[in-house]
């Protein structure tokens, strides 16, 4: 980084280019830095001989006054200084050659891609996409280096640039043996949106890299409607990851024509691929995906009936999703205890809070669009007590992670301890402390002085009014 001058005065150039040979480094780095601003010619020379100077910092402050100054004369040593043993130095050198955008410094530039320091590589491929047309024809050469990176940053470049003439070169490097020259042709290919492109990138869903698929689909949905013909064909393909990610991706530019494709694959014997066409239906705004997902409730697989349950309140049905026993869990985030008709929240805040807040925190809540959660009675929460059932509290694990015991997977608890109030009657005037429910010991009781850190909060919803006005602690 450069070190501002706060206190520095204007001084004639002839001082200043005396000053670069002092014998205080801040005052060198001092001098360079006026000097790079005075933009007079004289000091090119002086500032050409400092790129020697035995301190890093001051060869910093050098670079970057002869990039400011912008004079040709400082070219050959500025590539010279690409190689310098400091990090910080080359990246300064290349934004000064950035500033320049001499095509004589592009060789240069593509041999410091092979530099060890990824930031340096980083601005030395921002010089050449300054530079522009010229560095298309060595970045396209440069593509068949042995280097990885070389090639991984040549890509790159070439979709800054964007010429027509490294479109074919950059579908090429799809196929190169580095995964990141694969992701890199496949966002180049993502800028230049060219239809011819659709192929190859529909043929890199088949990559065993996950980035290169990922970066690939992100490609395809940048290209939009030429792609989408190309995708539904890719939703019959033998590999079932190529349909899972030809569904993902056509969701997501959301054409008519891909509906009832999707639809149709509600039916494909991977149930991934079932769970991932009923995830893109979800996304999609029509009509036609309502009762095809409704059916997709009855698939024998759990993860594509969670999928389809979650599609359809996206689109605001309800539906049940699971069921667990007594417990039903639906689609928008509630679980009916049908033992008691009781409807609880399907997990904690996750995070303990003060009880003051829990109460604030229910009514805000708004699962399910109900505006009527409350804090849960301690005989309620008991009803969900299960001592036969158990699961670790999340976090890490050893000895320190204590069992919950709750009657149902479908309702989440993050913590043992989980707020509650306590159920008015004739003559209550107040309770003294606290009151929790300890579902790891299925205790009912009340803590004192617990701050800001008394519990967590499950929210239920009961249809009876009179369960509304609780009695508050001492």
């Amino acid at each position: 980084m450069l070190v501002p001058f706060a206190s520095a005065k204007p001084e004639s150039v002839d001082k200043l280019i005396k000053q670069l040979k002092d014998k205080n480094a801040y005052v060198r780095s001092s001098a360079a830095e006026m000097l790079g601003k005075s933009n007079d010619p004289s000091a090119v020379e002086p500032l050409i001989a400092a790129l020697q100077d035995p301190a890093a910092s001051v060869r910093v402050h050098v670079a970057h006054a002869l990039g400011g100054i912008n004079d040709p004369r400082s070219l050959e040593a500025l590539c010279a200084t690409l190689k310098d043993t400091d990090a910080k130095v080359r990246i300064s050198a290349a934004d000064a050659l950035q500033s320049i955008k001499d095509p004589h410094s592009i060789a240069p530039l593509i041999a410091a891609l092979r530099d060890t320091d990824s930031e340096a590589r980083d601005h030395v491929g921002q010089a050449l996409a300054a530079i522009g047309t010229p560095a298309v024809e060595p970045l396209i050469v440069a593509q068949s280096d042995p280097d990885a990176n070389v090639r991984a940053y040549a890509v790159w470049v070439l979709g800054l640039i964007k010429d027509p003439r490294a479109g074919e070169p950059i579908v090429g490097a799809l196929k190169d043996p580095d995964a990141n020259v694969r992701i890199n042709a496949a966002d180049a290919l993502g800028v230049f949106k060219q239809p011819s492109a659709v192929g190859p990138l529909i043929g890199a869903l088949k990559d065993k890299n996950l980035d290169v698929v990922r970066h690939a689909a992100r490609a395809l949905v940048s290209i939009g409607t030429p792609a989408v013909e190309p995708l539904l064909v890719a939703l019959s393909d033998p590999d079932a990851n190529v349909r899972v990610y030809a569904a993902d991706t056509v969701s997501v530019i959301k054409d008519d024509r891909s509906v009832e494709p999707l639809i149709a694959l509600l039916n494909d014997p991977d149930a991934n691929v079932r769970a991932h066409a009923a995830f893109a239906l979800g996304i999609i705004d029509d009509s036609r995906t309502v009762e095809p997902l409704k059916s997709a409730l009855k698939d024998a697989n759990v993860s594509v009936r969670l999928t389809a349950a979650s599609a359809l309140g996206k689109k605001g049905i309800l539906a049940e999703s699971a069921r667990d026993g007594r417990f039903v869990a639906y689609n928008n985030g509630t679980v009916l205890d049908t033992k008691t008709n009781l409807m609880w929240a399907s997990k904690d805040n996750g995070e303990e809070i003060g009880w003051d807040q829990a109460g604030p925190y229910c009514d805000r809540y708004r699962a399910g669009g109900y505006t009527d959660w409350r804090l849960p009675y301690q005989d309620e929460l008991a009803g969900l007590y299960d001592a036969s059932k158990a699961s670790k509290a999340p976090g890490p694990s050893g000895s320190g992670q204590m069992d919950i015991h709750i009657a149902t997977e479908l309702i989440e608890l993050t913590g043992t301890s989980i707020l509650a109030s306590v159920r008015p009657r004739p003559g209550l005037i107040g309770v003294v402390g606290i009151p929790v429910f300890l579902f790891q010991t299925g205790e009912a009781t009340s803590v004192m002085m617990c701050g800001t850190s008394c519990g967590r909060v499950l929210p239920v919803r009961s249809a009876d009014p009179g369960l509304k006005k609780d009695a508050q602690p001492n």
